[in-house]
Parts: C-alpha cells; structure tokens; sequence
C-alpha cells in the first residue's frame, strides 16, 4: 500500500499503482465467487468496503465524526445518510435500554425471555 496526501492506495512491489478494474476482476471477484458471495452488479466492487468500514467505525466506537474523517467526506450527513446503517442488534439493544428506562424491572427483558434466563 501506498499513501500520498493522506490517500492510500494499492501498489504494486515497485510502488506503481495498480489498477482498480484489474484488482476487482483478477482478485475480489475470484474470492467472493470461491465463497459464494453474490456480487449484485454495480454493488459488488471496492466501494462496497467503504460502507463496511463506516458502519463498523461507528458500532464500535459511536464516533460518526471518526467515520466522516476517515472517508473524507466534508459533510457528516454524507456519512450518516448515506455510508452507516443500524443493524438489527443496535435497534434491539436500544428498544431495551429505553424498556429499561421507562419501565425499570417491572418487565423482564425481551432477550431475557428468549434465552429462558428470567427466574
């Protein structure tokens, strides 16, 4: 990898930069076809990974402003509209952090249910 004015890119041993349609076509698409993975056309390339790692910075760090400087964008609603999504288990742990809130230990947690925990 090469970096330059805080960008980094594929290089090759020689520091030349490879290109983008050879790495997706010789090295991604032959990977995620070896596991199966779909590849959607037009979703299934690099840029992908961008989305991926903005979620990512943001689950594990609750810092969109990291996330938005990391990708470059000049604006965090970039970041946030467009490049971070909630998952299914950030809306379950915030339904019972409100439960909690509101209703105390009145009612078991739904999780707690589930797993068969609650005595």
């Amino acid at each position: 990898m090469l970096c330059l004015n805080n960008r980094c890119y594929f290089a090759s041993l020689f520091h030349h930069f490879l290109n983008q349609d050879v790495l997706r076509k010789d090295v991604l698409y032959p990977i995620l076809d070896r596991l199966n993975i779909p590849r959607p056309k037009r979703s299934a390339g690099f840029h992908c990974f961008r989305h991926s790692d903005a979620g990512s910075i943001n689950n594990q760090t609750g810092n969109l402003k990291l996330a938005q400087n990391l990708l470059g964008h000049s604006n965090l609603s970039t970041t946030a509209d467009v490049y971070t999504h909630t998952s299914t288990e950030a809306q379950r742990e915030a339904s019972e952090i409100l439960e909690q809130a509101v209703f105390g230990n009145l009612f078991p947690i739904c999780s707690q249910k589930r797993t068969g925990t609650v005595q």
